[in-house]
């Protein structure tokens, strides 16, 4: 098996197991590692038409893409790696794997090299076989991964998560639910959960903005009614503490955590409000 640091961080050949999968890879390198170094100094790696994963070595969740160019797409433009996760760090976004790096360092991931193909033109299909394989799509049900689309070119590209909410919604107002199976049907549910969810983080960047904390109070204040901040708990406490791993999502920090426990603590709706400055 191949284990790399910062002191031993690339390797030209190995096996190694991605979710319980023994796999031959071509290459891999330790990302701080891939993010910093020197371009004349990058060790002589496949190049050209490669499918990689980004594995997390903490939680063992992967991330698979494809490219024409491995180095290019890691190191140059706008576009790459390197520069999403950097514009990550000063802007923030919705990408699950930039949040993932910015939230366990690039130091803890590495970069495996799977498959180096002979024509461009089959980049697409490998893409899509292997986010398959490792279940890798935050749509598939026993995901574990990063991905946010099923992969290839041919499918919906989503830039986020709210754009995918919005796509199931658009083909629900034309279609009617009758044209959805039950594979749609779980789309379906995590794309409404993950909409709650950030228009959820919309109000706290809002309360932030502000230089406000994150208590009950000042965020029930964001509504113009008592019944409206009374209906969004009421979802969030029963939607994502009961039917979605929130405390698992990259979004979901120990301050929301927190506000949230305390919410879904009381028995009423009366006891919150009558309890909003004994919040500590």
């Amino acid at each position: 098996m191949i284990s790399l640091n910062l002191d031993n961080p690339y390797a030209i050949q190995g096996e190694i197991i991605l979710n319980n999968f023994s796999i031959n890879i071509l290459g891999a390198l330790n990302l701080h590692y891939l993010f910093s170094v020197d371009r004349v100094n990058l060790p002589n790696l496949p190049d050209e038409n490669i499918i990689y994963c980004i594995h997390n070595n903490l939680n063992n969740k992967n991330y698979i893409g494809k490219a024409v160019g491995f180095f290019n797409r890691f190191l140059t433009g706008s576009t790459s790696h390197k520069a999403s996760y950097e514009d990550y760090c000063e802007n923030g976004g919705n990408t699950l794997l930039y949040k993932a790096l910015y939230k366990y360092t690039p130091a803890r991931f590495t970069v495996y090299i799977l498959e180096e193909l002979g024509s461009e033109s089959l980049l697409n299909d490998y893409e899509k076989y292997w986010i398959k394989k490792l279940h890798t799509c935050i749509y598939d049900p026993d995901c574990n991964g990063y991905n946010m689309t099923w992969g290839g070119e041919d499918n919906i590209q989503l830039n986020s998560i709210e754009s995918h909410a919005k796509s199931i919604n658009t083909r629900r107002k034309l279609y009617g639910d009758p044209a959805f199976n039950l594979r749609d049907q779980d789309v379906r549910d995590k794309a409404s959960t993950s909409t709650t969810l950030i228009y959820l983080l919309k109000r706290v960047n809002k309360l932030k903005s502000n230089g406000l904390n994150l208590t009950p109070k000042n965020y029930i204040s964001l509504f113009s009614q008592k019944k409206d901040a009374i209906s969004n708990i009421n979802i969030i406490c029963d939607k994502l503490y009961s039917n979605d791993p929130i405390n698992e999502r990259l979004e979901w920090s120990d301050e929301l955590d927190k506000l949230f426990r305390w919410f879904d603590s009381f028995s009423s709706f009366e006891d919150i409000f009558a309890n909003l400055d004994n919040y500590e």
